[in-house]
């Protein structure tokens, strides 16, 4: 599909403390407020890194984070395998090539950094995703059972379980 930007095109960048509060998406993902601060706080160490799309008219519409050292190993290495995550645009702007952009952004910056491969999660209900990540030659290389949890912007345990397939790109051929 073509990218269809319009004069107020997206600008993609990395995320500043200062962004965190957008990232909420005007309260409709607040529940995310500690994960969001525990990510930035591993970007400062070195080990992910966050990118944002925000234009001048709606602010901050799209994000993409990358996790380049887990503890899972097999997710992100720290040197050749890195894992993309908390991947979303805002419903009013999909369509419109910033995922892409998105995406484009994350990969070109791992690969300059020398990582190989990089592999996502994607929910087994979620045909779209799946769709645009294998039209940008991301492999599914298993299943993933989708359990996690995280603490909510009230300190509530959250427990996720949401089934869905791995994924696998070469950035390097």
């Amino acid at each position: 599909m073509d990218q269809i930007f319009s004069p107020n095109d997206p600008i993609i960048r990395q995320a500043e403390y200062r962004d965190l509060p957008a990232l909420e998406w005007d309260g409709e993902l607040i529940h995310f407020r500690r994960l969001y601060r525990e990510i930035y706080q591993s970007s400062i160490k070195g080990n992910s890194i966050l990118w944002l799309a925000e234009t001048s008219s709606s602010g901050v519409v799209g994000q993409i984070f990358a996790q380049l050292r887990s503890m899972r190993i097999d997710l992100a290495d720290g040197g050749m395998r890195a894992y993309i995550f908390g991947f979303r645009v805002k419903r009013s702007h999909q369509n419109r090539g910033i995922g892409s952009k998105l995406l484009d952004t994350c990969e070109a910056a791992l690969l300059e950094k020398g990582y190989q491969y990089v592999n996502l999660s994607v929910s087994k209900s979620n045909i779209d995703a799946l769709n645009f990540y294998q039209h940008r030659d991301y492999a599914v290389i298993g299943k993933d059972p989708g359990s996690w949890s995280y603490y909510n912007h009230k300190n509530d345990l959250i427990r996720v379980h949401d089934p869905g397939w791995r994924l696998e790109k070469q950035l390097v051929y």
